[in-house]
């Protein structure tokens, strides 16, 4: 179990009141009306199907409704028949997220006895009750109380009663974590002198007494405890409540006693700042405190199902549910299946339970308690023969998937079940210690990191599985907690197995020099690989290209040697390729290229441009039968006149007729045979350069001080050869016919020059409220002819955007589709980013110099999963997602760590 089926109790109001807190007491209460009552029929049946929830979030404790005082809106006692109905939705602590409330329910000033049933209101009430009226005395039960699809819930009184409900938390997608114990006893004052207590061993009225639980009795870091607490010996009748230290205690009851009565009431309470736990009482009294479990903040390991029920009977002893027909006996112990006819059995592994003892033969107590455990020395439920005694129980389900109960003297038992915690697969818990674990936890994600100190960590490992479930820890059986050292780059296996079902969970110890990177996963997308590099930040780190899954793991990584990572892709072989920056703004470095690397790490190649050119970094196009299609950059050798781009040059930047210009220049390198280049010397005018950055000052090739006229940045190779290019400095998207070396068309930039030899025909832009892309990058023509860009939008006062267009070819149009604008509209993106759509219509966007690094999204543009590196001024340039088939995942595994070799 993960998730508490009760409430939490953080602050509370001053005061001390007998039994419940009385009319008109400082209590906060729900403002307006939020409640409504009606009488007469009030069919039994089974209830709707309940949406499952994971966690809990408390509230501040707040009176809903108390028919004393009308708060809430009712104003006089639930009569016989009635039902009160409670509108949620008027109550602000309670979100629209909300599926299920957590409440303390309490009937007083009641003449004939009778119970409550608290259900969802769009549907039949359960024949199952949450509470039994007490003659004389106020009765109160914690309560799950699932909500409709209106948001209501409704409780059905069977007599007349005063009613009280409180509200204390809700039930939803998040929440604390939960993690059951075997029931501990961790206070009882009817044994031993306690100093404090005057030696007399019982606790004083009205003096809080501090219970220390977490790191005595529950592990430090718990926030949370669900406890048991059973009052004995009372000097009178009254009431005891548990809170946390360090606040005030709340106007509310956990327990409500007669004098010298043995009475118990479960309650999950928040641990003080010190982790302790407060009681306080209005009489003396003795009290005993059983730890069923505690709760702690979010952490790495599954988490529960919470499938709350509107309420169903499976054991009542009157009349043979549950195959019990006869009354328990005493010292008796008997079974039964919380989940009869459940198909998730195997995986249920808690049970919360309303259990009632009825027509006892005398004063005595119940213990329930997985049957694969020993009969534990702690009680569930304290009654006697003055009636029904009911309390909420959340247990665990033993190894053979049954529930055991122990009367101490004969008594008819009814157990009605409000929910299941199951675990969403073989594991029920992997929690880890000694390092921190990403991402987080899925059942379906098999593989995790974790950032480890230099040499290693050391681990401790609690691994358990649900019931019939074996669990290995790298081969060898773990049966308790496991300690081991893990050396950095490597791995251990966590391995759940019942009968033929296995899964098996990596833990990778990554180096300290990895970026830390968070990973946000609100959606399911499909399996593949993430490639691209991480650790590019301001001050520089580590630089790695990686491959991660689609969980937001890093599957294989490789340190490089200190070189930013652009581009990076498979290659040929099961290889892969990548690039560093070969110069500030473009290659300028003629002995250097890109990279082929086996996955081991060791170098294959290093791919250049055609002698005597400098290869760029922006791009490479594997071509059929081997060779690759690169861009470099090169002087031109006739002189140009460039004072005209003056207008639209940075700042600083004066263009004059001296100046050098640098054209962009494509170069087909087959395997055999000769290399074909093109220039966008020959196809473009200097008149459509649309920006002209800062002069290129950096030595070699090209010439110092030219200017760069196009920057081609993204090339894509088509089916027929042809080859969709993107030019920063022209604003353009181009199509070169691969046949004749013509612009078929352009899209964006400024209008195409007449003549122009080539015939290029602009493409008409149709319903882009930008007007077309502006310094954009990635450019990527798909078969169904959607054009995809990664749009910077550099200087623009515009944000960077994912954008695609609908060509046609044909009518040279091109419709926009959709566009992805970054969330801020104030940043800025002076370059970098890439779009990459995938065959299920989800994209791919890497946003550069801004965050997230990578970025998934469906195809109606909701995301899917977002890699965030937090270091200051983190960016990428590029990340794509390959298919699943293109890398095996246990060699990328085997050959994860270490470095690239380089040239």
């Amino acid at each position: 179990m993960r998730r508490s089926a009760v409430a939490i109790v953080l602050s509370a109001a001053v005061g001390f009141v007998p039994l419940v807190p009385a009319p008109g007491a400082p209590f906060a209460a729900a403002a307006g009306s939020i409640a409504s009552v009606s009488c007469g029929s009030s069919p039994v049946g089974g209830g709707p199907s309940l949406k499952p929830v994971t966690g809990i979030n408390a509230t501040t404790p707040e009176r809903l409704i108390d028919t004393r005082s009308g708060i809430g809106g009712a104003t006089t006692p639930l009569g016989p028949g009635c039902v009160l109905r409670i509108e949620t939705l008027g109550v602000p602590e309670v979100p629209a997220t909300a599926d299920a409330l957590s409440l303390s329910v309490t009937a007083v000033d009641n003449t004939q006895p009778g119970f409550l049933t608290v259900y969802p209101c769009g549907g039949a009430r359960p024949g199952t009750s949450n509470l039994n009226t007490r003659l004389g005395v106020a009765a109160a039960n914690n309560v799950v109380a699932a909500l409709d699809t209106t948001r209501a819930v409704c409780i059905y009184s069977s007599t007349t009663t005063q009613l009280v409900v409180d509200l204390f938390g809700w039930y939803g997608s998040t929440g604390m974590e939960y993690v059951d114990i075997s029931p501990v006893r961790a206070l009882d004052t009817r044994f031993g002198p306690r100093p404090d207590a005057g030696g007399t061993g019982r606790v004083h009225a009205n003096t809080p007494y501090a219970l220390p639980l977490a790191g005595t009795w529950v592990p430090a870091d718990a926030r949370a405890v669900l406890v048991n607490l059973t009052v004995a010996s009372s000097a009178g009748p009254g009431f005891l409540v548990a809170y946390p230290c360090g606040t005030q205690p709340p106007l509310a009851s956990n327990v409500n006693f007669l004098t010298n009565e043995d009475r118990a009431g479960s309650t999950m309470v928040g641990l003080g700042p010190d982790g302790s736990l407060c009681l306080l009482s209005n009489v003396d009294l003795h009290i005993v405190v059983d730890v069923n479990g505690y709760f702690v903040p979010d952490k790495f390991g599954p988490k529960a199902i919470v499938q709350p029920f509107a309420g169903q009977r499976i054991v009542d002893s009157r009349d043979g549910t549950g195959g019990w027909s006869t009354p328990m006996a005493a010292n008796e112990v008997r079974s039964f299946d919380p989940t009869p006819g459940s198909s998730t059995v195997d995986n249920v592994y808690s049970a919360t339970l309303n259990v009632t003892a009825t027509e006892a033969a005398g004063a005595g107590h119940l213990r329930v308690f997985p049957c694969t455990g020993s009969t534990p020395l702690v009680s569930s439920l304290n009654f006697d023969r003055s009636g029904e005694a009911t309390n909420l129980v959340t247990v665990p389900v033993g190894s053979d998937g049954l529930v055991c109960v122990f009367a101490s003297i004969a008594t008819q038992v009814v157990i009605d079940e409000f929910a299941t915690l199951q675990a969403p697969g073989l594991a029920k818990r992997m929690t880890i210690t000694g390092a921190t674990p990403f991402p987080s936890f899925d059942p379906t994600g098999l593989d995790y990191d974790m950032i480890c100190p230099a040499g290693g960590a050391n681990l401790t490992i609690d691994a358990v599985g649900t019931a019939q479930v074996a669990v290995t820890i790298d081969g060898v059986a773990a049966t308790s907690i496991t300690s081991k050292h893990l050396a950095t780059d490597a791995i251990t296996r966590v391995r759940y197995t019942r009968g033929g079902d296995t899964v098996e969970y990596t833990l990778r110890c990554l180096p300290p020099d990895f970026p830390p990177y968070d990973v946000d996963r609100p959606g399911s997308p499909q399996p593949g690989w993430y490639m691209g590099g991480m650790g590019w930040s301001v001050p520089p780190t580590s630089k790695f290209v990686v491959i991660l899954d689609n969980h937001g793991a890093v599957i294989w990584y490789k340190r490089t040697d200190n070189q930013f990572v652009l581009d990076a892709k498979p290659w040929t072989n099961g290889n892969i390729a990548w690039v560093p920056q070969l110069g500030p703004a473009f290659g300028v470095d003629p002995t250097r290229g890109y990279r082929v690397n086996r996955l081991n790490g060791t170098l294959v190649a290093e791919l250049k441009s055609s002698a005597g050119t400098a290869t760029d970094h922006h791009d490479m196009v594997p071509l059929p039968g081997g060779g690759r299609t690169m861009i470099t950059y090169v002087t031109r050798t006739t002189q140009a006149n460039l004072v005209p781009l003056q207008p639209i040059a940075a700042p600083g930047v004066n263009p004059t007729a001296t100046d050098k210009a640098i054209d962009s220049e494509i170069q087909e390198i087959p395997a055999v045979g000769p290399t074909w280049t093109w220039n966008t010397m020959h196809h473009f005018a200097t008149s459509e350069t649309t920006v002209v950055p800062q002069r290129f000052v950096a030595p070699g090739a090209p010439a110092p001080g030219g200017i760069d006229l196009a920057h081609v940045n993204s090339i894509d190779r088509q089916p027929n050869g042809d080859y969709i290019v993107s030019a920063r400095h022209l604003d353009a998207v181009f199509r070169i016919d691969r046949a004749t070396d013509k612009v078929l068309w352009k899209l964006g930039g400024t209008p195409t020059p007449a003549p122009n030899a080539d015939g290029t025909i602009d493409m008409a832009i149709i319903g882009d409220p930008l007007g077309g892309p502006k310094r954009m990058h990635d450019a990527r023509l798909g078969a169904d002819g959607v054009l995809t860009l990664f749009d910077n939008e550099s200087g623009t006062g515009h944000a960077p955007r994912a954008v695609a267009y609908q060509l046609d070819e044909t009518a040279h149009t091109a419709t926009m589709l959709w566009q992805r604008p970054y969330p801020n509209p104030a940043a800025s993106s002076f370059g970098l980013g890439s779009v990459r759509r995938n065959p299920d219509g989800s994209t791919v966007i890497s946003w550069g110099v801004l965050q997230p690094l990578m970025e998934e999204v469906d195809a109606d543009g909701h995301r899917m999963l977002a890699v965030t590196d937090p270091a200051p001024g983190a960016i990428s340039y590029r990340f794509i997602k390959v298919p699943t088939a293109t890398f095996d995942r246990d060699t990328l595994l085997q050959l994860a760590g270490g470095n690239l070799e380089a040239p």
